[in-house]
């Protein structure tokens, strides 16, 4: 997680990253969008974690919303950024389960990069974080990979 200053730069680096282009005027009232095919729809995994997890998944659908990022926050945020980061051993879900995506607690001490995800999620829910401050969000790197990162919504921006 690094931190960034404003929702404009934080969506610039995600439609980057993602592939996001403009509309092609200013009149143009299309909203920006990813190119996700006709239908937007959960991550590979996300279902089948919640189907074993429901107490990780359930609240129903809210919307996303800001806390405020005070320096207890940003000190409880790191800790837990690093602690998972340290801690949490880097396997692919292949080796791992044998499987190309599985969505899981890494309980065992190992994960790949949504595993990691979940569990910086519910140390922050238990916390006492409100997980609607708390966005999963799945990216494409460099080399058109898959990725998923934490992405924490403040009031000083998106880290």
């Amino acid at each position: 997680m690094f931190g960034i200053k404003g929702q404009g730069k934080a969506f610039a680096i995600v439609a980057v990253l993602m592939g996001i282009s403009a509309p092609a005027s200013a009149g143009d009232e299309r909203a920006l969008y990813a190119s996700l095919g006709e239908i937007a729809r959960s991550p590979i995994g996300w279902v089948e974690f919640c189907a074993e997890n429901p107490g990780d998944c359930s609240g129903g659908a809210s919307q996303p919303r800001d806390i405020v990022m005070s320096q207890t926050a940003w000190r409880d945020l790191l800790r837990v950024n690093n602690w998972v980061n340290e801690t949490v051993k880097p396997l692919t879900d292949m080796e791992h389960w044998g499987v190309i995506e599985k969505w899981s607690l890494p309980s065992d001490g190992y994960g790949d990069c949504e595993d990691y995800v979940l569990l910086k999620r519910k140390m922050l829910i238990d916390a006492g974080w409100p997980r609607e401050a708390l966005l999963i969000t799945v990216v494409r790197d460099k080399k058109g990979e898959g990725h998923a990162v934490l992405t924490v919504k403040t009031d000083k921006g998106e880290f």
